[in-house]
């Protein structure tokens, strides 16, 4: 079996399908959501209390805000083929709420309103690249606890062995801008086979964009090509961010 093959059967046969709540996660690379592995993921729906209508009426409820979220997030048809959107995807072991072993994100503890996720493949069936986004609006945006809690994922995640016994490296970079607006943070998740880190396996790519009180997310996990063979150029994430962008323009003003 050529190289190329071997590594994306083996992959495979590490994983588990599942659908996570918070952007669904991929199927031979893998985002993981809500699984130990994968510190790639936006805060989820804490649903804090909410002013009533009548007693704040320029306050969104959860209702409409997740209505306006649903309506704006990316399909396959804006991402163009041959991305296509699944039923399930597949995620990495590990128990709940835990984003690598031992370690409950810090960023789902975030006060958030509503959220509306979706994952696709580019192309049908296993060992296609994956891309994750999310829609998330803010409680409250005024204070720097968004940033502190990616800040403390980042610490206890740098570093760990996966529930597939894959290694995963996590380091901050990627571009300082995206559509002209900058990171709330970006990040470079490396998996590797081995404990040495020699043996890249695939690689995920996360941008995340504050405007406002709406938080858009994109995890974007792949197979390096001999072009990028160590995964460090961000430009295809950043283009499909920029879908999500260009439609958050158009309907979330």
């Amino acid at each position: 079996m050529p190289e190329a093959e071997m590594r994306v059967a083996v992959v495979i046969g590490s994983l588990v399908l599942s659908c996570a709540l918070v952007g669904c996660t991929p199927s031979a690379p893998v985002t993981t959501t809500g699984s130990a592995s994968g510190a790639a993921r936006p805060p989820s729906a804490t649903s804090p209390a909410l002013p009533s209508a009548s007693s704040s009426p320029s306050s969104p409820t959860k209702k409409e805000d997740a209505a306006k979220l649903k309506k704006a997030l990316v399909t396959a048809s804006d991402l163009g083929k041959p991305w296509t959107q699944p039923k399930t995807v597949a995620t990495v072991k590990g128990k709940k709420g835990e984003i690598c072993p031992g370690h409950t994100s810090a960023v789902d503890k975030v006060p958030t309103i509503a959220v509306a996720a979706a994952s696709f493949t580019e192309g049908r069936g296993a060992g296609k690249n994956i891309a994750s986004f999310s829609l998330t609006t803010l409680a409250d945006v005024s204070d720097g606890t968004l940033a502190a809690a990616y800040a403390k994922d980042q610490k206890a995640c740098a570093h760990y062995r996966d529930g597939s016994n894959f290694f995963v490296v996590r380091s901050i970079e990627g571009p300082t801008t995206v559509g002209g607006l900058h990171p709330v943070t970006a990040w470079a998740e490396r998996i590797y086979y081995d404990r040495q880190h020699t043996r890249l396996a695939y690689a995920r790519h996360t941008l995340v964009i504050q405007q406002g009180r709406v938080l858009t997310y994109l995890s974007y996990a792949f197979l390096t090509t001999k072009d990028d063979t160590r995964a460090k150029d961000f430009g295809r994430a950043s283009r499909l961010l920029k879908v999500q962008l260009a439609k958050n323009a158009r309907l979330l003003g």
